[in-house]
């Protein structure tokens, strides 16, 4: 395991551009505010909570197919071997990723065969001490997201690196919001509800004078 940071940051850095990475960030805003919007439109809140997260799924896997492979990428939808869902695979030089959703920053998603698959496959030599050195073997990286409480925006966006056996992450993970802090100040929904909303309290000292007269 001694390896496995330096090994994840050179490959990584080697494979994803910072375009890509804004990219991605970019697209996570798009799917939660889209989702949200079209959600409320056509559902009453009950069902609003009960589709949504689906709903934002299926849109982040879409809007992710259409990156352009200009920023040196390909994504492909990808069967699941018990043939009954998709997911969205990308491929960028040494590097595949998959988009998730969790709760908690510090959670694995949830076990699937494909996420397991993917880490032992891609990363077994280069987590492992005792192993080959494996040059061309792949890094495989999750793109972690999670709503704020609005439901509207990304809590966090992060991508993250499982071990081999997918019990725990390895190496740092990559914080889009503070590697591109001015998309995050520019695209929260939060902030800008709250200046929309801010009251304007008048000064004490008006607010006493005028009470002083109607005494």
């Amino acid at each position: 395991m001694a390896r496995a940071g330096s090994e994840i940051a050179n490959r990584f850095g080697q494979s994803v551009s910072n375009s890509l990475l804004s990219a991605i960030l970019n697209i996570i805003y798009d799917a939660y505010k889209s989702t949200y919007d079209e959600c409320e439109r056509a559902f009453d809140k009950t069902e609003l909570k009960n589709i949504l997260p689906h709903y934002r799924w299926a849109k982040i896997n879409t809007l992710l197919r259409g990156l352009s492979e200009s920023l040196g990428v390909n994504v492909t939808a990808e069967l699941n071997k018990s043939r009954n869902s998709y997911h969205a695979l990308l491929v960028a030089g040494g590097v595949r990723m998959t988009p998730s959703a969790i709760e908690n920053r510090n959670e694995l998603p949830r076990e699937a065969l494909f996420r397991e698959t993917y880490a032992e496959n891609n990363q077994l030599s280069m987590f492992d001490d005792n192993a080959p050195r494996n040059e061309d073997a792949p890094l495989y990286g999750l793109i972690l997201h999670a709503p704020s409480s609005n439901q509207k925006e990304p809590r966090f966006v992060d991508i993250a690196f499982p071990d081999s056996e997918y019990k725990r992450y390895v190496g740092n993970k990559i914080n889009l919001f503070q590697l591109f802090p001015e998309t995050v100040a520019s695209r929260s929904v939060q902030l800008e509800e709250f200046v929309a909303t801010e009251p304007q309290v008048k000064p004490r000292r008006r607010i006493a004078r005028k009470n002083e007269r109607s005494a």
